[in-house]
């Protein structure tokens, strides 16, 4: 999925294999979000995000919130609840209520 943030392009993907969300910009990964999954989709599995990271000489224009917004969206669509013993992703879901019912 690609987003558009200060008229430049940033592509954001799952890695499944790698337990990981990243960010790119020109085919570059400047950031990710990193996972432990426990159990299964819809059966009361868990991805409990433990890492976050974008380099610093893309910070402060959101890319971060987009990456994490992006992961938790994937997350709960694939049938998964949120564990988010990730600092930046406690913070985020703490300001974003929409993430409440999906916590684990």
């Amino acid at each position: 999925m690609d987003i558009t943030v200060d008229s430049q392009t940033f592509s954001l993907a799952h890695d499944a294999e790698a337990s990981r969300y990243t960010i790119s910009h020109d085919g570059e990964q400047i950031g990710f979000a990193d996972y432990h999954q426990s159990g299964e989709a819809g059966a009361g599995g868990i991805r409990d995000f433990d890492h976050t990271v974008v380099s610093p000489e893309w910070g402060g224009r959101g890319l971060a919130g987009a990456l994490v917004d992006y992961a938790l969206t994937d997350t709960v669509d694939a049938g998964f609840r949120i564990s988010p013993t990730c600092s930046y992703v406690e913070h985020y879901v703490g300001k974003h209520p929409q993430w409440q019912d999906h916590l684990a």
